[in-house]
């Protein structure tokens, strides 16, 4: 916790109380903490339940970065899919804050 709390740049008590579920991270302590924990800076936000910020790529840029190998006739066909089902189920996409 000691280690975490001074990558992040918090107190160990913030970080205690981000463990029990008392508190959740702001937006200003998530890249640290994606850092320090090795997870994406994306999946943090939407875990702690914040809008995804505009410095975010698009899913064809991010599906590029996660997967280097995939086609770009992959990289559609998903993007497709995925607006298919939005489509259906009524929803749109968020616009970046």
């Amino acid at each position: 916790m000691d280690a975490l709390a001074g990558a992040v740049g918090v107190a160990k008590s913030v970080v205690h109380d981000w463990e029990r579920g008392v508190m959740t991270p702001k937006p200003p302590n998530l890249a640290g903490l994606a850092e320090a924990l090795e997870v994406d800076l994306e999946r943090l936000y939407v875990l702690a339940g914040y809008r995804v910020p505009r410095v975010l790529p698009a899913l064809g840029e991010y599906l590029r970065a996660s997967y280097p190998d995939l086609p770009s006739r992959a990289i559609k066909r998903m993007e497709r899919a995925i607006a298919e089902v939005a489509n259906e189920a009524g929803a749109r996409a968020a616009k970046p804050s």
